[in-house]
């Protein structure tokens, strides 16, 4: 069974990952280019009640996407993945991730949530 944290944790690492190698900043890969539509003079907007439906259809589906990687892995697998991760954030951001319980076993230690 995938455990919606774990599954939230491979989300968390992909948005930073993808932010700390530069997707997502002011220019692709320090160019004009973009993947997200950024302006100095952009307003902060919210989602309409269409947008926010969209949202939560994408998200859902983001979700499902995850939890189907990880359904063919062990939890111990899962488990090896995440703790992958944390330590591949650990080492880019060169500081101690944030210890959050999995239910994989009483020790928080490999969390990077």
């Amino acid at each position: 069974m995938v455990r919606t944290r774990c599954v939230e944790a491979v989300r968390d690492f992909n948005r930073f990952y993808t932010r700390r190698i530069g997707l997502l900043g002011e220019g692709l890969l320090r160019t004009k280019f973009s993947l997200a539509n950024e302006d100095r003079r952009a307003s902060r907007l919210g989602l309409s009640p269409r947008g926010r439906e969209e949202f939560q259809r994408l998200n859902a589906r983001s979700q499902a996407e995850i939890a189907q990687m990880l359904s063919g892995m062990s939890r111990t697998g899962q488990r090896e993945l995440v703790e992958s991760m944390s330590a591949i954030r650990r080492l880019v951001e060169r500081r101690r991730p944030r210890a959050v319980r999995f239910g994989f076993n009483s020790s928080p230690a490999w969390s990077f949530l």
